[in-house]
């Protein structure tokens, strides 16, 4: 493999010529493949991790290369002050690839893989291999933090964070304290449980009924209706809405009161050669007592509704 060196003393033209040659297959098309910060060489079933072209000098290595296990190129880093590697298996690593390196620069692997890494070949060679434990944390209805990759030992804080319209229970582990603390000694996976508020609508009313009382998750509609008993009609609700079938989004507690009035009706009283007491506007139900008086010459016949009595 051709490794391209600021200064080198080849001509232009040379170098050109043989990197066209070494790193393009035979259509011409490029065997060299960048993904991030990172440059693969794609031969067949050969992959290598060519080169690491960022400018970060704590680097976190690939897992893999488009699902497939790759193998570290020789002299593929340089100036790197660390590197994390969260594979459980050592990546093969050619004989020179970590030559350019200080053997004592921390290499953060994952905490069951320790052993792996000190005994395999050139891993071997870095006096400073950490164990990393991960923590995963899961959720559905919230946010979660503090998930990641952390040292033996170190104290983490975790908080979970309801949703609008939700509230925190516990974690998976029992905890019911939406923020804690943790000190990290192994890989750990915790899910912080939301459940969803529920809310009562309360309903009152008096000359009439209503519907629509009762429990309900956060953010459902709900139908209200108020019904005027018989002699009364419906105002308003207390909260100033004046249709008496009205929908509503539960997202709080809510207490409501239809107000009703009675129906107030006019007694309207004619007559000719007499006089008729009684008349005027009156409530629902009111008791009125009329009276009709004939002038002098004049008898009482009946009312307009058929009644005989004059005073009714």
């Amino acid at each position: 493999v051709l490794r391209l060196v600021a200064g080198s003393s080849v001509s232009n033209g040379y170098v050109a010529y043989y990197a066209k040659n070494v790193y393009t297959d035979q259509s011409g098309e490029s065997k060299l493949h960048k993904i991030d910060d990172y440059v693969f060489y794609i031969d067949g079933d050969d992959i290598e991790l060519f080169a690491y072209v960022g400018d970060e000098t704590d680097i976190t290595l690939p897992s893999d290369y488009e699902g497939m296990q790759y193998i570290i190129a020789e002299r593929a880093f340089s100036g790197l002050t660390s590197i994390t590697s969260m594979n459980a298996v050592p990546p093969y690593v050619d004989s020179y690839a970590f030559s350019n390196l200080y053997h004592s620069i921390p290499i953060y692997v994952p905490i069951q893989s320790v052993e792996a890494y000190m005994g395999a070949d050139n891993w071997r060679d870095f006096s400073n291999i950490i164990g990393l434990c991960t923590i995963e944390l899961i959720t559905e209805n919230g946010t979660v933090t503090g998930a990641g990759e952390y040292e033996h030992g170190t104290e983490v804080t975790l908080t979970a964070t309801a949703n609008e319209g939700y509230r925190f229970v516990k974690w998976s582990d029992g905890e019911t304290n939406a923020t804690r603390t943790i000190t990290v000694t192994a890989d750990v996976t915790l899910t912080a449980e939301f459940a969803i508020n529920v809310y009562t609508v309360t309903l009152s009313a008096e000359n009439g009924t209503v519907t629509g009382a009762g429990e309900y998750n956060h953010g459902t509609e709900v139908t209200l209706t108020a019904t005027p008993a018989e002699g009364y009609h419906f105002v308003k609700w207390s909260d100033g809405e004046t249709n008496a079938t009205r929908t509503i989004i539960v997202t709080s507690d809510m207490t409501l009161s239809a107000e009703f009035a009675i129906n107030v009706y006019t007694v309207t009283l004619i007559a000719e050669n007499g006089t008729v007491t009684g008349a005027g506007e009156y409530a629902h139900g009111t008791e009125v007592t009329l009276t009709a008086t004939p002038n002098e010459g004049y008898h009482f016949v009946k009312w307009s509704d058929g009644e005989t009595n004059a005073t009714r």
